[in-house]
């Protein structure tokens, strides 16, 4: 569920993280880690810029931020509007099913299978070990 989208702010890098998630970041008190969806999907990664943003979502019952580019719009989709995946990328647990809108084909994600359970785990590890919250 993504919950809003703010600016990006400076990341946090910390030990023992998993390679996609960048660190973390501090939401008005919240620690939360940043999940780099290049580093998952493939474009090749880059610095952190001015213009980017992050999406603050919930995942599972855990409190996330995606790293992106820059944010269009956010909208309310309804379940049936969206086509289950076919090919190869149905092999991913993270991509669920396709939308087709304004005639773009849109990626739907499910960031509940975003990380694997031996990064889940080195997350928790990570976040249990840090206890200073990042900088604001």
């Amino acid at each position: 569920m993504v919950r809003e989208v703010v600016p990006a702010v400076a990341i946090r890098p910390v030990p023992g993280l998993p390679d996609v998630v960048e660190g973390l970041i501090d939401v008005r008190g919240q620690v939360e880690p940043v999940f780099d969806l290049r580093a998952r999907l493939g474009p090749e990664r880059r610095p952190l810029a001015p213009t980017d943003h992050f999406i603050l979502a919930t995942a599972a019952g855990q409190r996330v931020a995606l790293r992106v580019d820059h944010v269009d719009e956010l909208l309310d989709v309804d379940e049936a509007d969206i086509d289950p995946m076919v090919g190869p990328l149905a092999q991913s647990d993270a991509v669920v099913g396709t939308l087709h809108l304004e005639g773009e084909l849109v990626l739907i994600h499910d960031l509940s299978s975003f990380l694997t359970a031996a990064e889940a785990d080195a997350l928790a590890r990570a976040l249990a070990a840090t206890s200073d919250p990042p900088p604001p």
